[in-house]
């Protein structure tokens, strides 16, 4: 296993290219990615004299983790901060959360143009295949941040979206599910348990105000094979303030929420050594290499599976974070979580967008008669 290099550049991400190894010696250094979203923190301690200052840590440059002659992580450096007398701790944010730093900006409300319009504006990403996604809840022009828009844009379709380490490209694709790697545990590998709900009363406007005044309805939606299984578990959702709507419209609203929603999903880590996490063919990979996005199932090598829940074998997620510790040797593989596994905030994205008021005519100006 080779060391990996580091290095910065300009904000230009290619000219004063500096490598922090000469400069001092590199400790503690962790990086991770992240679905959705990309390479996503690094750490490291560069130990230098005191009071050692040097442009290569400016805040703002560009970091690459350089390994096996490959860039396996970039980012861009915050501001660094002393560690005593011994030098600086260093933290970067990786090219997954570049999103944040740009506010999407729009002159039509579509993925192209708003990604266009921030990589113009100096967002160093390039569109992949970005397609699919809701445009259905506009959003003023520069109210959200790209990453904001990205994440309402895949969520509601069971969609995520990632930018790719090789070439910094984004794309929006579904959650993956074939499995692409093999992680032996020995471990009990518990599934958290969230809310069985499998039964959701809708509130609903059944007709608007007119010269009488609004009326609201009840609907429901029920999964039956859920409540056969683990007993009826009730939860409410008013889409009152959503305009009027049919009862068909809202049941189909709350049905479709049930449909997505997943209540157990695994939140734990499995920490990784050299040999534990494979490839289908039963290759160890190189863990430094790994980035989230992985398909992985579990093969637990001792002990019992763990949790109240009757797993259905193989058990099987994607990967939704990965942190390598250079130090340690070992790979923390998260799985996936995304808004489907928490309900309120499944169903505040799926919630139609309030109508506006229909804008009032101007007033109109009277000119007093001259007498």
């Amino acid at each position: 296993m080779s060391a990996p290099g580091i290095i910065t550049c300009a904000p230009d991400g290619t000219s004063d290219r500096r490598h922090l190894g000469m400069l001092g010696t590199l400790s503690a250094i962790t990086w991770s990615s992240t679905l959705p979203g990309g390479d996503d923190q690094f750490s490291a301690v560069l130990t230098v004299p005191k009071l050692y200052r040097e442009p290569a840590i400016q805040a703002g440059r560009i970091l690459q983790v350089i390994y096996a002659g490959s860039v396996v992580y970039e980012g861009r450096l915050d501001r660094p901060a002393p560690v005593g007398d011994s030098g600086w701790s260093l933290a970067a944010h990786g090219s997954g959360t570049y999103g944040d730093d740009y506010r999407a900006v729009w002159t039509s409300y579509t993925a192209a143009n708003i990604l266009s319009a921030a990589i113009g504006r100096g967002l160093r990403w390039n569109v992949g295949t970005v397609t699919g996604g809701n445009l259905g809840q506009v959003s003023d022009t520069a109210s959200q941040s790209v990453t904001q828009f990205l994440n309402a844009y895949a969520d509601t379709v069971s969609l995520t979206w990632q930018v790719n380490w090789q070439g910094n490209t984004v794309s929006v694709f579904p959650v993956p599910s074939a499995v692409t790697r093999l992680l032996v545990t020995t471990t009990p590998a518990a599934a958290d348990l969230a809310d069985y709900v499998n039964a959701l009363y809708v509130r609903y406007q059944s007709s608007a105000a007119g010269v009488a005044a609004a009326a609201y309805g009840l609907t429901s939606s029920t999964l039956p094979a859920s409540i056969t299984a683990h007993g009826r578990t009730e939860d409410y959702w008013d889409l009152s303030a959503s305009g009027q709507l049919s009862s068909a419209a809202a049941a189909g609203s709350a049905a479709g929420a049930l449909a997505k929603y997943v209540s157990a999903s695994f939140s734990q880590s499995f920490t990784v050594r050299h040999g534990q996490y494979l490839t289908r063919a039963g290759t160890a990979v190189d863990l430094a290499a790994e980035h989230a996005g992985e398909v992985v199932q579990l093969i637990v090598a001792a002990s019992g599976f763990g949790g109240e829940i009757g797993p259905v074998w193989p058990v099987t997620f994607p990967a939704g974070a990965v942190s390598y510790d250079n130090d340690a040797g070992t790979l923390a593989v998260t799985p996936y979580q995304s808004v489907k596994s928490n309900f309120s905030g499944l169903l505040g994205l799926l919630a139609p967008p309030p109508r506006k008021p229909a804008p009032r005519p101007p007033a109109r100006k009277t000119v007093p008669r001259r007498k």
